[in-house]
């Protein structure tokens, strides 16, 4: 399949023209009826604060008395407990939020190209069989990437996407410093006061690229009317890992409720289906392995931000009870630190890329048959970086891939980010999400001191047999409220990608897919199911 030339790609559907971001509309009953269900379990933590303080005002300072009934001092406990757990989830935040960001420092020649990388992204004709692109990229110079006029589409699509990381800012309002401070976070993790004089030379070779990619100069204020020493400072770029980390706490009860479920679901896998616990390293995983062994790759599945098992048992039992997939192995990596594990000593340590990476190689070179040790890899959401990193480290591990609400592509134009933490919520799904997901102490420590958008920015020529529907499938719902999926779409098919292997359902919101009612699981667990050992496209 050709390629396909970039400057004739519709932008239909794209505002290119827009100067300011809309007013959040009207909130919907949905909005209420979820902030109704959010507000009772945020109110156990301070009716448990009142309550101890009742029972110490009269009971003389003390908690209980002996002749107190035993539902009362039953009540006490809890509410003790409540209060204890309070006291030790704060101090774990003020910990988190003074600690700097874990974040693996790219080499020199690693940034130029990913910059490089980016700013080519719907310039030419997209390199999808290229097997030379990464040397063209090393070898491009700044002169060869061109200066597009501000009127260009390829430029107006850039700067709308590009506004994203600055709220939606309006185009007018971005100056200098603003950009260098954004491009200072994106490159070094660090403000752009801070870096050194060969960071600073690299920095300013990226405000060039923009400058050429977006068809604009960025000014050094904005006028008579900029007063500030910073010119342009406030406008202020998103920069994750750098700003105050955004956790809402909730109570001992609702951890419990959501780590009991956790254990139920592992053990019922186990009573039912006979999948074990094993380890690999740092990686804790289930395994169902077929009595006789296998002589097809293994089905990995690399699930996401959540509840973690509980919140994918009907996929993950689908799968294990399919008779289609009963010769296959199928295995589940554990991850406590974005699965609210907050009894678990890694619920905020979560693993190194490099770490993860040689834990993956383990599990599949242990369980893979024969001397081609590959795997069939399975991922959704925040699990496709992961497998982005599977992917770029060990392509030949890979037999296929399946992407369910890939977050790992398009991550350099700030939607996931703004959506997942910055975004205010304007209906009932994005509250739920963002209370009961988003805010959560361990997901948010990984997203807001642990996540790496550079290392984890996937980009098309990366996959391997990313055009063979057999290899390669992705499925992308229209109102995804993480992920643009309108813009990754687009991405995909600019690089050849058709409906072969690409489900796009216009109406599916994140996390659809895992639903047993609709047309999306039935067509990821068909495609599944047709994995096969084939010789390379």
């Amino acid at each position: 399949m050709g390629a396909v030339d970039a400057s004739k790609v519709s932008l239909e559907g794209v505002d290119l023209y827009a100067e300011a971001t809309p007013q959040t509309p009207h909130r919907p009953l949905s909005y209420y009826f979820a902030l109704a269900a959010i507000l009772p379990v945020k109110a156990i933590i301070w009716v448990s604060w009142l309550f101890v303080a009742v029972q110490l005002w009269r009971n003389g300072f003390r908690l209980v008395r002996h002749s107190s009934p035993a539902l009362e001092k039953i009540w006490v406990i809890w509410a003790l407990l409540e209060v204890l757990f309070s006291l030790h989830q704060w101090h774990l935040v003020d910990t988190l939020s003074r600690k700097p960001a874990r974040i693996e420092q790219a080499s020199m020649p690693r940034l130029r190209m990913l910059f490089k990388r980016i700013v080519n992204v719907g310039l030419h004709d997209p390199p999808v069989l290229d097997p030379d692109f990464a040397q063209d990229l090393e070898e491009l110079s700044l002169d060869d990437i061109p200066k597009l006029d501000f009127d260009d589409p390829r430029a107006l699509d850039f700067r709308n996407a590009l506004r994203t990381w600055f709220s939606g800012a309006s185009w007018a309002s971005l100056t200098r410093y603003p950009m260098l401070s954004w491009l200072s976070w994106s490159m070094f993790n660090a403000s752009v006061e801070d870096v050194s004089d060969e960071q600073r030379m690299l920095l300013d070779r990226a405000l060039v690229m923009m400058e050429r990619r977006t068809g604009a100069t960025f000014p050094e204020k904005l006028g008579d009317n900029a007063k500030s020493a910073a010119p342009g400072a406030k406008v202020k770029p998103l920069r994750l890992t750098l700003d105050p980390v955004s956790v809402q706490s909730r109570p001992l009860l609702a951890y419990a409720v959501i780590n009991i479920m956790g254990w139920s679901t592992r053990w019922w896998f186990q009573w039912e289906f006979g999948v074990r616990y094993e380890v690999a390293g740092r990686m804790e995983y289930l395994i169902r392995a077929p009595p006789g062994g296998s002589s097809e790759p293994p089905i990995l599945f690399l699930h996401g931000l959540g509840i973690g098992l509980a919140q994918y048992s009907v996929l993950v039992s689908a799968i294990l009870k399919s008779p289609e997939l009963a010769h296959r192995t199928i295995l589940v990596p554990l991850q406590p630190h974005i699965s609210q594990q907050i009894f678990h000593p890694r619920h905020v340590r979560p693993p190194r890329h490099r770490f993860v990476v040689q834990d993956l190689k383990t599990i599949i070179e242990r369980h893979a048959p024969g001397p081609k040790k590959e795997a069939v890899v399975l991922s959704h959401s925040n699990g496709t970086v992961l497998h982005s990193w599977l992917i770029k480290a060990h392509p030949e591990l890979v037999q296929a891939s399946c992407f369910v609400d890939p977050v790992v592509f398009c991550l350099w134009e700030g939607d996931v980010c703004y959506n997942f933490v910055y975004r205010e919520p304007s209906n009932g799904i994005e509250l739920l999400m963002r209370y009961f997901v988003g805010s959560e102490l361990g997901i948010a420590n990984y997203i807001q001191r642990n996540f790496d958008w550079s290392s984890n920015t996937l980009f098309f020529e990366e996959i391997p047999n990313a055009l063979d529907p057999r290899r390669t499938m992705f499925f992308i719902g229209g109102k995804d409220a993480v992920l643009s999926g309108d813009r990754v779409r687009k991405y995909l098919k600019l690089h050849g990608v058709t409906e072969d292997n690409l489900i796009f359902t216009p109406t599916a919101a994140h996390g659809e897919a895992l639903l047993p009612v609709g047309p999306i699981m039935p067509r990821i667990m068909e495609w599944i199911k047709a994995t096969r050992p084939l010789s390379p496209s």
